[in-house]
């Protein structure tokens, strides 16, 4: 009897944490297209544009062909590419970076980006990005310098450490430093991390000589960014709809300053502006957006790429 009583409640917590994750995934939500003006799927850019990030002259850098575990690989095995798209352009069009020899462009398979600018006024030199790297379905960090006269990443180092075991995202600190996300444990227990209410996910700080996990309890700690004070690092927490405000201190560390809580993420009137919203049948998985003047770029995990001219 008692067998029985324990196997029913244990469904009944699968069942619950399955209505749970769906309507965390938006998967019995009616969404109503909208766009915020003129709107055009990017040509060339079929496999993903996972991260974007914009540079200060205009020049969004965009990481498409992502491997990575739980994910279909619409790519099919083959390489990824750093595409640049200047937003300045009337008719922008993205290019790809190649990459300098010496490099296993063969297994490139980029994930979250950041860069780094040592001058802000000139990207000849000193302009370095940050790419979230998964060979092999491993986890690792390649920085590089951009050369934008060639056209090429120049790979500077590689980063591997057992604290940065499933990194998603990072945001740089220092043309030597960042912080990474950890969005799960590990893969034997990624089901159960999504199924059960775990917070196994953390997010961890590298520099030339330490890898410290500086922040814990996230459910699924995606996205990382920083204010442009320096002062605070964002994090968002797919897993539970929340945006982690952090305070960053001298010795790098992190301490919680706030959560911001988007409430009611999956009803139809939650407190955020929506700024486009699709069914599907033009953009699927949207993992990134960023802005440039009059200019949306949107971007998904294995899908197209979207850009939008705003409307006045």
């Amino acid at each position: 009897m008692w067998k029985r009583v324990i196997c029913v409640s244990l469904l009944a917590i699968l069942a619950e944490r399955i209505v749970n994750i769906s309507i965390m995934l938006n998967l019995f939500r009616q969404v109503q297209n909208y766009e915020p003006g003129k709107c055009r799927i990017i040509d060339g850019m079929i496999f993903g544009s996972e991260d974007i990030t914009v540079l200060p002259n205009g020049i969004a850098l965009i990481s498409s062909g992502l491997k990575y575990p739980g994910i279909i690989d619409r790519n099919e095995g083959k390489p990824g590419h750093i595409y640049w798209l200047d937003l300045n352009a009337e008719d922008p069009q993205p290019k790809p970076f190649s990459l300098s020899s010496g490099f296993d462009a063969g297994n490139f398979h980029p994930h979250g980006i950041s860069y780094f600018l040592e001058d802000q006024d000139d990207y000849s030199e000193g302009a370095h990005l940050f790419v979230v790297n998964h060979p092999f379905q491993k986890s690792q960090v390649e920085i590089f310098e951009i050369d934008f006269e060639f056209n090429m990443l120049m790979h500077q180092k590689t980063i591997k450490d057992e604290l940065l075991h499933h990194v998603n995202d990072v945001v740089a600190i220092t043309p030597t430093s960042f912080y990474g996300t950890n969005d799960h444990y590990s893969d034997g227990t990624m089901l159960f991390e999504v199924l059960l209410p775990l917070k196994l996910s953390d997010v961890v700080f590298y520099n030339s000589t330490t890898t410290i996990i500086v922040a814990t309890g996230f459910g699924f700690a995606n996205g990382i960014n920083m204010s442009p004070d320096g002062k605070y690092v964002y994090v968002s927490d797919t897993k539970t709809s929340e945006i982690h405000v952090l305070r960053k201190n001298e010795d790098f560390t992190l301490e919680p300053e706030r959560v911001l809580h988007i409430e009611n993420a999956s009803s139809l009137e939650p407190t955020v502006t929506s700024v486009y919203a699709n069914n599907g049948s033009v953009l699927q998985g949207t993992s990134s957006a960023a802005r440039h003047g009059h200019h949306l770029l949107l971007g998904t995990v294995i899908h197209r790429t979207m850009l939008c001219t705003l409307a006045e």
